[in-house]
């Protein structure tokens, strides 16, 4: 089944901001960490149900090799990517935009 693809509107703010880290410390690793973001997003549109639940139905997939964490939920017919957020961060924040779009 092809999913669609679906992006909390922060989604992008979290991408760019973090890829500009890297790109701060080498553009090569900002390439790289760019990359590693598109790889897990098509492995998690393609595998949404391999990753564990952390709270009700939103998942958690780390990127490979750099310290960042993909939160997403999967849905019958798309996959809606919450935020990139950093691994070792205060998970109590990582939730704020589920209940945010649990209000609207």
């Amino acid at each position: 089944m092809v999913r669609i693809r679906r992006f909390h509107p922060d989604f992008p703010k979290d991408l760019r901001d973090a890829a500009h880290h890297f790109d701060g410390i080498s553009a090569i690793l900002g390439q790289r960490f760019r990359q590693a973001v598109r790889e897990r997003l098509e492995f998690i549109t393609a595998n949404p149900d391999l990753y564990a639940r952390l709270a009700g139905e939103v998942r958690a997939a780390k990127l490979k090799k750099f310290p960042y964490v993909l939160l997403y939920v999967r849905e019958a017919a798309h996959v809606d990517f919450i935020a990139l957020v950093i691994g070792h961060s205060d998970r109590s924040n990582w939730f704020e935009r589920v209940h945010e779009s649990d209000k609207t």
